[in-house]
C-alpha cells in the first residue's frame, strides 16, 4: 500500500499545497510589516460643551478669552515601519502639517513611546500643527493633546517624507494581519485542504 504511486502522489500534492498555502500567508503578512509608512489620526476629537444644541451656561474661557467652540484632539503619529524616520528623510527640509481646520489655542500635553525615543519639537501656526524634521525611530508612536476652538470638520495632513507612504492608522489596524490573525489563516488553510483531502487520502489507503 506505501509502495503505491498513487499513495505517494497524496501525500506530496498535500505537503506541496500546505507549503504553498502557509508561504503565501507568511509573505503576506511580512510585506504588510516592512512596507515604510508613518500612520496618522485624530484618536479623540471631542466637544467641551453640549453638542445636543440645548442651552447650557457652561462656558470654556483660555485666559480671558471665551472659546466658541471648544474641542480636546489628539493627534498621533505613528512609525509603523521597520527603519527609523531621520531629519534627511524630510524632503527640502519641509515640516510635517496636520491641518485641524480649527484654531489651536494651545498644546496642552505631548508625549512618546518607547520612553527611550525623543519627542519630536512641535509648532503652532494658526489651525495648524507643525512637526519639523526629527527623528522617529522604529514603532515609535507620538501623541499630541491639543485645545482648539473650532468643528474640525476637514482636517488635512501633509506629509513631505521621501520613501514613506502616509497611511490613516485607523484604516491600518483595521486591515493589518498580526501574528494572532495569521496563525488563524494558517489554521484554516491546513483544516479545509485537510478535509478536503481526507477521502483522497483514505482511498489510497483502504481502497474505497
Amino acid at each position: 500500500m506505501f509502495e503505491s504511486g498513487t499513495f505517494w502522489t497524496i501525500v506530496f500534492s498535500v505537503i506541496t499545497a500546505l507549503l504553498g498555502a502557509v508561504t503565501g500567508a507568511w509573505s503576506t503578512y511580512r510585506i504588510s510589516t516592512r512596507r515604510n509608512r508613518l500612520g496618522y489620526g485624530l484618536t479623540r476629537n471631542v466637544s467641551l460643551l453640549n453638542d445636543s444644541g440645548n442651552s447650557s451656561s457652561l462656558t470654556v474661557t483660555h485666559g480671558s478669552t471665551v472659546l466658541a467652540k471648544p474641542r480636546l484632539v489628539d493627534v498621533d503619529l505613528r512609525n509603523l515601519s521597520s527603519r527609523d524616520i531621520t531629519a534627511s528623510s524630510f524632503h527640502g527640509g519641509l515640516s510635517l502639517i496636520i491641518d485641524l481646520d480649527a484654531t489651536i489655542i494651545e498644546i496642552l500635553d505631548s508625549s512618546t513611546q518607547p520612553p527611550t525615543s525623543i519627542l519630536p519639537a512641535s509648532a503652532v501656526n494658526g489651525t495648524k500643527l507643525e512637526i519639523p524634521p526629527a527623528l522617529l525611530v522604529k514603532r515609535q508612536a507620538v501623541k499630541y493633546t491639543v485645545l482648539v476652538d473650532g468643528e474640525t470638520e476637514n482636517p488635512s495632513f501633509q506629509c513631505p517624507l521621501v520613501d514613506f507612504d502616509f497611511v490613516d492608522i485607523d484604516r491600518v489596524e483595521r486591515s493589518r494581519m498580526n501574528p494572532d490573525r495569521l496563525n488563524a489563516y494558517i489554521a484554516v488553510i491546513v483544516i479545509g485542504l485537510a478535509a478536503s483531502l481526507a477521502p483522497l487520502v483514505r482511498s489510497a489507503l483502504f481502497g474505497r
